[in-house]
């Protein structure tokens, strides 16, 4: 079943429907909503069985007119019913049961045949008294105009005016008094227009009169006219006395006049003026007693409304016909009311006042804003600005609690709701109707996100700090509103930065209303938040929690979320780059967003921080205005350096520096800055420099890591390379960080030399790159050989040999030393000793293994025979290896190389494993490249932490890495301990740093590093004596041969010529070492010079 339910808040409808009972109608959608339709709960009744006949005789129907026959009647009023189990269908067990049920006929009275503001048409046919039906249909058969209430009716017949179907006077009586007809005819439009709901009798005429009895046709109807319209109902309010309704202006132009249509509901006048309760009464003489009226004096053209309520119709009218009549340009159909229920709405400061409708805001653009005026207000709460279109947007700008203090009507553009039918013109005529009365209260956002936030120091923001605001684009904020008495933001009138200053206050707050307005008359109105860096209870602008981590050494602080710019302001700290620095507030957010913060140095224990005021871009609302950039959020960052697991480093022992570098990190330069009185502190006392496309380190003795900027000695950094360069994926300044190391397990001051060699060549890099280090007093190059200690000495030659004998270098006369030999006592010469504790393994007895008795599962059968321990890979994993089954352990310190000599069927990977007494296992590797020649591999040992100073306990080879290859070993020889020491120099630079001392002039010789002793750095740092870098002197596993009894003058055997050098001369001979000087293995002898000997001299030998 349908139900109809009025709407709650519209005008009481003048019609009445009867009740519906067993029926749903169906409503055109022109109610307008002035009608609810609700479905109810409605059961499906089923059909009537075939074996149940209704009620009633099954005859032809009688009566007039005649219609088909069928039953006279099935209806049985009040009839009820109960279940017919066989007949109807059962619910389910669980459902609903019909156990009883009536029905009943529907029934309507007084259906309206018009609504409200409808045009009242003639009847298109007409029935007499007799039955006769008249077609009335043509367009021109009635008088536009009904019969009027007094009006003379006469026939050109001469007989009376009768009703055509009744035979009654047509003649209508004159109405008494102010009483109207119950429609409206229109001159203008020559219509007539239904105006007074309810019951409407009006009586037709023809326009001609009837060619058969030459009198004119009169007809009555009587029906109903609904309080509804199907058409869209503009709302009016009182506009007089204490009612501050809006008037409603007509424009000019189309419309010449309006006609208010009154009516018997809606009169012209009242007889005493309306009044308030509880309002004096007013003086009759200047009563208005005017309900509604278009007043054109002083060249206005509104609407008065006033005393009534209800509807009326307004008709609009044009240009004025010869006949006295206006054109009809259409209607609209108005509800006075007294006024217009308010709307309270909280708005924030800057924002767009906007009609309310108590949920929601209307953000129509088209709505016009009406101010209601109040005298009382001294202060203005909003301001306006004009528009494109003419019309004015008004903005919050002022902190409002009383909502009567601000109220406004928001009027809606309507064209003419009933337009005539082709007055397009009429059309194009916009008349603003009151929608919304808001009241507002005005308050700063309750949301802190809706805040541009600006941070400052304790202090405030000065000119005297740069931590001012700048604006771009010559746009120059008011600040129309803030909630200090005392003015704390100003605009500087000379920088025309914004400026916050506390005056005291504790609170460390201010909120600002700024005002911008753009190049095209546009505003933009931005609520800012200035907080102090530090201030209790500081609440987070973007919502956030609080930012607060770890910054490392070298590497960008990036911002902490997207929404803020590169750009941040550093507030405290200072050890940062100011080369990567740009400052925003003095340089501006697009130009720092170039740079980069970037800490440089950090004191132990987490003692250093930076504050950082990350800048955020507020974005224009239009292309008028500039976007705003401000110090939003500020992250605390504890300084720290990365561990050295994280941090790739330059182990000076390496001679590889950084390794290569990419080209634009070796375009950079080495970050130093030594004077820790200024930003961004960290000397380069680690005396890096950047040399063909590497960087490297000459020192790691210089940091001091303890203490704190202001002990004594002070802090200056851990052994670190920062290199700045520019990242080209960016072009914003970066840095790599390295860590200086000293040596590590794989790298130490201990290199093998072969005799013959430069020396100066194998010097630690970058020293062969850099100048000589020449006594400033002498001019003789400062680098030294000397004596290592006691257990890195060699066999001492015999008794008389040269004095040179017991070194190992000779300085040429250019100042570059080179290693002219190797032991006295070579150990691969037959016959000499093997190296204790670890024997050498010369496999000259057949069968003996020696200490190699063990070997893999993958590795085949082996034998020494003829001198060699001969093998082959037959597993499938190709993984054959051999070891020790019968090894003291030794002290690998007393072992620094380990030398095979050996051939393979391909070139191979060599492995040498060792284990040691801690547990651990250590390889290193080795290149066979002999393609099945002899060629001897070199393990420097000595290199690895886990060799040197540990207990060695057992070793494995690994000579070949595939199923099928074979090897042959001639011999594993353990080297002597045999080394020499040298210490090296270097020249002072201005980009060297001494840390808390007078700096070395340029040019000044340095020792390269100093020794370590119990974890103390020894001597002085400038005039010290160098750390002893040990070398390994080994004789060539192959060097050029001269036979006995042969004579070299020109090059041969890759011997160099002796005839035409300048100069040339012996340095060593072993078998002089060995044997004394009475046993020389060669003479220097030029045979085309002369030479004068006496006879008797021992040397002739003839005496």
């Amino acid at each position: 079943m349908d139900r109809i339910y009025k709407n709650p808040g519209r005008v009481a409808l003048r019609a009445w429907l009867g009740s519906m009972l067993c029926a749903c109608f169906i409503f055109t959608p022109v109610l307008r909503a002035q009608y609810e339709v609700k479905t109810g709960a409605n059961n499906r009744l089923s059909t009537v069985p075939n074996h149940y006949t209704p009620v009633g005789p099954n005859l032809p129907p009688t009566g007039d007119p005649t219609i088909t026959p069928q039953f006279a009647n099935v209806v049985e009023t009040s009839a009820t019913s109960g279940p017919v189990s066989s007949g109807y269908p059962t619910s389910s067990t669980s459902g609903i049961k019909l156990t009883r049920s009536s029905v009943g006929t529907t029934f309507a009275s007084g259906v309206p045949r018009f609504f409200y503001g409808d045009v009242i048409t003639p009847p298109s046919s007409i029935l007499n008294n007799a039955g006769t039906v008249k077609d009335t249909s043509a367009a021109d058969f009635w008088r536009a105009q009904p019969v009027a209430a007094g009006e003379v009716l006469s026939n050109p017949s001469g007989a009376a005016a009768t009703d055509y179907h009744t035979g009654e006077a047509a003649t209508i009586a004159a109405l008494s008094g102010t009483t109207l007809p119950s429609y409206y005819y229109s001159p203008h439009a020559q219509k007539v227009f239904a105006n007074t709901p309810g019951t409407v009798e009006i009586t037709w005429r023809s326009s001609v009169p009837d060619a058969a009895t030459n009198s004119y046709i009169f007809y009555k109807e009587r029906f109903a006219v609904s309080s509804a319209t199907t058409t869209p109902v503009r709302n009016l309010y009182w506009t007089e006395r204490s009612f501050n309704g809006p008037q409603v202006e007509i424009p000019s132009g189309v419309i010449e006049t309006l006609n208010p249509v009154f009516s018997n509901v809606f009169p012209a006048k009242v007889a005493t003026e309306y009044v308030v309760s509880g309002a004096p009464i007013p003086d009759p003489d200047s009563a208005e007693l005017r309900t509604l009226w278009f007043d054109t004096t002083g060249g206005t053209r509104r609407l008065h409304a006033y005393n009534v309520t209800g509807r009326i119709l307004v008709e609009y009218l044009g240009a004025l016909r010869e006949d006295g009549t206006h054109e009809f340009l259409g209607l609209d159909i108005l509800s006075v009311q007294q006024t217009l229920r308010p709307s309270t709405a909280t708005i924030d400061l800057g924002s767009r006042l906007r009609g309310y409708d108590g949920a929601s805001f209307d953000l129509d653009e088209t709505l016009v804003a009406s101010p209601v005026t109040n005298s009382s207000n001294s202060v203005n709460y909003y301001s306006s600005n004009p528009l494109p279109d003419g019309s004015l947007a008004y903005y919050a700008e002022r902190e409002n609690d009383i909502e009567d203090r601000e109220i406004f009507y928001w009027l809606s553009p309507q064209t003419i709701a009933k337009p005539a039918s082709g007055a397009t013109a009429a059309l194009k005529s916009l008349i603003n109707w009151p929608v919304y009365l808001n009241k507002y209260l005005q308050v700063w956002p309750a949301d802190i996100t809706r805040f541009a936030h600006y941070t400052v120091s304790t202090d405030g923001s000065s000119d005297a700090d740069g931590t001012g605001l700048a604006f771009l684009g010559g746009k120059i904020p008011q600040i129309v509103y803030q909630d200090s008495s005392q003015g704390d933001a100003v605009v500087d009138t000379n920088t025309q930065r914004l400026l916050v200053n506390f005056n005291g206050e504790v609170d460390l707050l201010n909120r600002s209303l700024l005002k911008f307005t753009g190049s095209n008359g546009g505003v933009w109105y931005v609520p800012l938040m200035t907080q102090a860096d530090g201030r209790t209870d500081y609440q987070e602008g973007d919502g956030t929690a609080a930012v607060t981590g770890t910054a490392y050494v070298g590497e960008r602080i990036n911002p902490p979320a997207a929404i803020n710019t590169l750009a941040g302001y550093i507030a405290a700290g200072t050890y940062y780059s100011t080369n990567a620095y740009v400052d925003p507030f003095a340089n501006g957010v697009a130009e720092a967003e170039q740079g980069a913060i970037i800490p440089v140095n950090a004191l132990p224990g987490g003692a250093s921080s930076l504050t950082v005021w990350w800048f955020k871009k507020y974005p224009a609302p239009t292309s008028e205005f500039t976007d705003l950039y401000l110090p939003a959020k500020i992250g605390r960052y504890t300084l720290a350096y990365r561990d050295s697991a994280s941090t790739p480093d330059v182990v000076m022992a390496s001679n590889q520096g950084t390794g290569a570098l990419a080209t634009y990190i070796s375009s950079g330069a080495i970050y130093n800055q030594p004077d820790p009185s200024k930003v961004g502190y960290n000397p380069n006392e680690e005396h890096a420099l950047m040399l063909g496309g590497r960087g490297y380190a000459l020192r790691d003795d210089l940091n001091i890591v303890t203490g704190s900027a202001s002990t004594s000695p002070a802090f200056t950094s851990l052994p670190r390379i920062l290199i700045q360069y520019t990242d080209p994926a960016d072009n914003r300044p970066a840095m790599a960080v390295y860590e200086v190391l000293r040596e590590n397990a794989t790298y130490r001051f201990d290199y093998v030399v072969t005799a013959g060699t430069m020396l100066n060549q194998l010097s630690p890099q970058p020293l062969p790159l850099l100048p000589l280090p020449l006594d400033s007093v002498t001019g003789v190059v400062r680098n030294v050989e000397v004596d290592p200690g006691a257990s890195y000495h060699d066999i001492a030659p015999v008794a008389g040999t040269p004095s040179l004998y017991t070194v190992f270098t000779f300085k040429d006369r250019k100042g570059y030393d080179w290693v002219y030999r190797g032991p006295h006592d070579d150990a691969a010469s037959a016959g000499l000793p093997a190296y204790a504790p670890l024997a050498n393994s010369e496999f000259d007895l057949a069968g003996d293994l020696g200490m190699w008795g063990g070997k893999s599962g993958s590795t085949g059968a082996v034998t020494v025979t003829n001198g060699l321990f001969s093998g082959s890979a037959t597993g499938n994993d190709g993984d054959a290896w051999i070891y020790t089954n019968a090894l003291t352990p030794f002290a690998g310190s007393s072992v620094p190389l380990i030398q095979i000599r050996m051939r393979a069927s391909a070139n191979v990977t060599v492995q040498l494993f060792w284990g040691n007494t801690t547990g651990a296992y250590t390889a290193i590797n080795a290149n066979y490249t002999g393609s099945g020649s002899w060629q001897t591999l070199s393990f420097a040992v000595s290199s690895s932490l886990e060799w040197t100073g540990k207990t060695i306990n057992s070793l494995r080879i690994d000579p070949v890495t595939a199923k099928g290859q074979t090897f042959d070993i001639d011999w594993i020889r353990a080297s002597s301990a045999t080394a020499l020491g040298m210490q090296f120099y270097y020249t002072m630079r201005s980009d060297f740093v001494f840390p808390g001392r007078a700096q070395p002039a340029s040019g000044t010789v340095l020792p390269y590093l100093r020794p370590i002793v119990n974890n103390v750095y020894q001597g002085d740092a400038v005039t010290g004596t160098p750390l002893t870098v040990l070398y390994r002197p080994q004789w060539p596993a192959s060097s050029p041969t001269l036979s006995t009894a042969e004579t070299l003058t020109l090059p041969k055997f890759g011997l160099p010529a002796v005839r035409g050098q300048t100069s040339a001369r012996i340095l060593y001979q072993q078998s002089i070492a060995l044997n004394g000087t009475t046993k020389p293995s060669a003479t220097l002898h030029d045979p085309t010079r002369a030479k004068v000997v006496l006879l008797d001299d021992a040397r002739v030998g003839l005496s």
